[in-house]
Order: structure tokens, then C-alpha cells, then sequence
């Protein structure tokens, strides 16, 4: 990186940073989206002219606004405009449904949500749940506005005295991000301003991002991976973020071409799923020269990376606590997460908190060198909070092992969670829909390995006694529930499921057996023959295009 002045006081909070860079790059692009193309200084004056009409709205500093959006300049605008406000964003995954949707908006204490006109649909059906929720901001709305619907349009052309806007500290909140909890619903990661910024630039750093490059993204923008591993470090380096509605596989390469990319983020599954399309001549012929994530299927990467000509750089972090575990770029060790950085420590340690030794397995914990870079909490669960936070270390309730040069390996969860496609999934959320079908008595929801990285989701259900249970039926219903990444791929039926003495789910036993045969697979439509798991094709690559979300 270059010898850039490091950011100090307001300019480490988004109001702060966002004004510098307006005044570092002004027309510079900051953002492209397919034809769009915004400037540092026409962003900072938009998303201020939002935070007016915010604050026209009754928003003060400290309040929480929801955003229900797609991938979009205006949601970098909405984002930008909250936080210019005081106010705390709260984005929301776009796949949740019903209960998921009304849990989230309602448990955030959001009085304004920012909503795509074409999502809200999906607000009226839990609209009677949200008993706080004063008014809804319409992005292209069509047809006529409900009494408590305003144009976005309207709110982001209130003209706007900057000096009006409210001061916002380093550890003032910035947002709200929901991740999946383990045994419960989700949990609201508490993420004051300083988050963004010094992740930022740790990726930047870490990564040797040259001043001006172009940064492709294609995760949705309600992810820490998009706006504080994507953006953030786009804007940092005084380049540009090249931003997609969504991950396509028949894209993608015509996409990173035609913006000019040279660095971008990518799970595990991105790379599988490019992996697996079929090769062309100009798969080299790209102007990617590095790309970062969790770690990838260690059988394709090098061939991954010699035949599309860049550097995969493996990390470990979370919505929680940044990326604490880096790979050296000299020394890249594939099917690692790499080795402690410098801004955070870590250790690994056993259910006492005792750190374990070279070679052994231990829960991976961790706590910051600087100030505001890191969660401040889970919102409104003071007991998580607590267990989290225990003797003075973040636990991440992931397990990973150390070896002698001081790399490390992502072992398993210790939580009761599921890992697909980039999302983190609560068996109980699943637990939750399913049970509700009336011909269901009980089940178990867990991961399976994935051909394409990650894990695939498996549910094992007791139906109700004397009743006849149609797995496609009730595939069906959960998609009706429940986010489309969350669907459950793998379905057997038992009679009882194993438990322990005191009555406890063993789903150690139910993961040992895992995809068998007579298990009923939904993506394939039929039951499977053999227990292997298939490579990665057209159709198990999730119908490639979107389905990354």
C-alpha cells in the first residue's frame, strides 16, 4: 500500500472517511454498476442528502433503519445516508421470509425501513408484526404509496447543510448485522464505526492493494463481506468497487473484463462453481491478479488458480471479529487460514480456556489491539454477549488446529451451525419451519460436506404416527418459510432419531451417516443410489446464476 496519511479522529467513522475521500478523489469513480457510475465526491453529497431527509423523517442519531434492498448504487446511498445521520443501519438478507423477516426488523427496533418497491411484498405479509415501524421508504415505488410510504426519490433529494448533520464518534454504532445463531434465533452483531475502517485497511493492507485498482463484487450488500471487505477497501484505496447484482458463473469473467477488476473477494463455493464450467480459450485472459476468502477445496485451487492466472489468498474472520488469520502472500499455504496478523491475537483453547497445544484442536478465540475494531456486542442479548466475551477473548465457536510455523486450520464448528454457500445457518431456524408441517413430529438439521465447499444442509424428520409424509411436498413448504440458501438439499425419513440419556439430539450419528443410499436429494429430484456426493455441475451448482445468496 502506499504511504497514504493513516486516518485518524472523525475520519474513522464513515461520516468522517467518506468526506476525505470526496476531497482526496472527487470525480473519481467510486462505484460502477452496469452502467452507472458514481464519483467519491457525488456519493458523499448523495448519501448526505439522504441523511436530510432522513432526518426530515423524525431520524435521529442513535436510531435504527432497516434496509430490505438489492444490490444497487442506492443501496450504498441508503447505507452511507444512515450512518451521515447518526443513525445505525440494519441490513436485512433479502431471502428471509415471514417469521425470519418480521423476528429481524421487529427485534432491531428499526422505525424506518428502505425497501426495494419489487421486496415489498415481502414487508406486507409481517407488516401487522412490526408494531414500531413508522414509516417505510419506497425505492421505485409503483403505483400509489400507502399513508406510511415515502419515495425514495423524494428523501434523497432533501437539500442538506452538512453542518446540520450530527458528529458521530469512532465507537458510536454503525450497524446492526444479523448472523445466524446456533441453537436460537439470529443475533444482532452490534458493529460501532471503527469497524469498517480498520477492517479496511487490514485488507488492504494485508492483500497489497496498488492505490486506484478496481475491486469487483458480486455478494449482496447486506454482508459484512460486501460493504466492510468490498467497498470499504475499494473506497480506502482511492479506487473503485465495481459492484454486480449477484454472482453469475456465465458472467462473471465478462464482467471482471469488461470493469478492468484486479482484486475481488470469493467463498469457497465461487471458486467451485468456476471451477467446474466448462473451460474456454480465454480463461487467462483476465485482468484478476488477486482474489481472498475463506478457504477453498484444496483438490482445485492450484489448478483454479494457473488456469484463470491470479493469486487465492485463504483468510478466517467473521461478521464478529474481522479477519484475524491471514496467509502470507509470499507464502500462501493452500488449505489454511494462514498465520496471526498484527492487529489481533489469538489463541486456541479448550472448554476451560486453557490454550491447547501445537497440533491440537481448540476453539479459536480472539481480541483486538485497537480500539472499536471488533464487535461491541450482540443487541439486546446480554447473556451471549457475556459467553462470548468470557476472560477477556471473543470466542468464535469455531474450532481450528496450529501447526509448528504458527499456520492455521479451520477444524469444525463447535456450534450447532451449518456453513453454505457463504452463509451461516441455524439448525434451529430450519428446526423451526420444518416442525411446523402438520405431518411432521420431530427433526434434526445438520451439514453434510458439499462437493462445491462448505457444507449442504440435511434433515432428518420423524413423521407423525399414521401419517404419510411426502418429502418433495414438504421440500416445498420449507421454501415457502424460509430463505432459499437455507432449503434443506438432503431429506431421510426415520422412525426415531438417536438421543442420549437425557434426551439430547446425537447428531454426531446422523452426520456419520450422511448421504446414503435411499436419502431423497431435492436438487436432483430423486432419491440417491449411492452415498458419493456428485462433482459439481450446471445443476449442482445451485442453477449457477444468483444462486450465491
Amino acid at each position: 500500500m502506499d504511504a497514504r496519511e493513516p486516518l485518524v479522529g472523525a475520519e474513522r467513522t464513515i461520516p468522517g472517511f467518506l468526506e476525505r475521500q470526496a476531497r482526496r478523489n472527487g470525480d473519481r469513480p467510486a462505484v460502477v454498476f452496469h452502467d452507472e457510475q458514481v464519483g467519491h465526491a457525488q456519493l458523499f453529497e448523495e448519501a448526505a442528502a439522504l441523511a436530510a431527509g432522513l432526518a426530515a423523517l423524525g431520524v435521529r442519531k442513535g436510531d435504527h433503519v432497516a434496509v430490505l434492498m438489492e444490490n444497487s448504487v442506492d443501496f450504498l446511498r441508503t447505507w452511507f445516508g444512515i450512518n451521515l445521520a447518526g443513525a445505525v443501519e440494519v441490513p436485512v438478507n433479502t431471502e428471509y421470509r415471514r417469521d425470519g423477516l418480521a423476528y429481524i426488523v421487529g427485534h432491531s427496533e428499526a422505525r424506518v425501513v428502505v425497501v426495494d418497491s419489487t421486496l415489498l411484498p415481502l414487508l406486507a405479509e409481517v407488516r401487522d408484526q412490526l408494531s414500531l415501524v413508522e414509516t417505510l421508504v419506497v425505492r421505485q415505488p409503483d403505483g400509489t404509496l400507502d399513508a406510511d410510504q415515502v419515495d425514495f426519490s423524494a428523501v434523497a433529494a432533501t437539500p442538506v447543510d452538512l453542518a446540520s448533520l450530527p458528529a458521530v464518534t469512532p465507537g458510536d454504532l454503525a450497524a446492526v448485522m444479523y448472523t445466524s445463531g446456533t441453537t436460537g434465533p439470529p443475533k444482532g452483531v452490534m458493529l460501532p464505526h471503527g469497524c469498517p475502517i480498520a477492517w479496511a485497511e487490514d485488507t488492504t493492507r494485508y492483500l497489497a492493494f496498488r492505490p486506484g485498482e478496481t475491486h469487483y463484487c458480486c455478494y449482496p450488500l447486506f454482508h459484512t463481506l460486501a460493504q466492510y471487505f468490498a467497498t470499504m477497501p475499494a473506497l480506502l484505496n482511492d479506487g473503485t468497487l465495481a459492484l454486480a447484482e449477484r454472482f453469475s458463473v456465465s458472467r462473471f469473467w465478462d464482467d471482471v473484463r469488461r470493469v478492468g477488476a484486479t482484486t475481488s473477494n470469493m467463498m469457497g463455493s465461487t471458486i467451485s462453481l468456476l471451477h467446474a464450467a466448462a473451460a474456454k480459450p480465454d480463461d487467462l485472459d483476465n485482468p484478476l491478479r488477486r482474489a481472498f476468502g475463506a478457504p477453498a477445496p484444496p483438490s482445485i485451487l492450484p489448478d483454479f488458480e494457473r488456469r484463470f492466472g491470479l493469486q487465492f489468498v485463504e483468510i478466517y474472520g467473521s461478521s464478529e471479529a474481522n479477519v484475524v488469520l491471514w496467509n502470507p502472500l509470499d507464502d500462501v499455504r493452500v488449505g489454511t487460514c494462514g498465520t496471526l496478523g498484527d492487529q489481533f491475537d489469538v489463541l486456541l483453547v479448550d472448554q476451560d480456556d486453557i490454550e491447547v497445544e501445537v497440533g491440537e484442536v481448540g476453539e479459536i478465540a480472539t481480541r483486538p489491539h485497537r480500539p472499536f475494531s471488533m464487535l461491541a456486542g450482540y443487541y439486546k442479548m446480554p447473556e451471549a454477549t457475556t459467553s462470548a466475551f468470557r476472560n477477556l477473548w471473543f470466542h468464535t465457536g469455531d474450532l481450528g488446529r496450529r501447526d509448528e510455523d504458527g499456520y492455521h486450520t479451520f477444524v469444525d464448528r463447535k456450534k450447532d451451525a451449518i456453513r453454505r454457500r457463504g452463509e451461516n445457518i441455524s439448525s434451529w431456524e430450519i428446526e423451526t419451519v420444518v416442525v411446523r408441517h402438520p405431518s411432521v413430529a420431530e427433526c434434526a438439521a445438520f451439514g453434510v460436506p458439499s462437493a462445491l465447499s462448505e457444507e449442504d444442509v440435511m434433515v432428518v424428520v420423524t413423521p407423525v404416527e399414521g401419517t404419510l409424509l411426502d418429502l418433495e411436498e414438504l421440500a416445498g413448504f420449507c421454501a415457502e418459510q424460509m430463505p432459499r440458501y437455507m432449503v434443506p438439499r438432503y431429506w431421510n425419513l426415520a422412525d426415531t432419531l438417536p438421543r442420549t440419556q437425557t434426551g439430547k439430539i446425537e447428531k454426531f450419528r446422523l452426520r456419520a451417516r450422511g448421504v446414503e443410499p435411499g436419502t431423497w436429494d431435492r436438487e436432483a429430484g430423486a432419491v440417491r443410489s449411492a452415498p458419493a456426493h456428485p462433482e459439481p455441475t450446471a445443476r449442482a451448482a445451485g442453477e449457477q446464476d444468483g444462486a450465491l445468496r
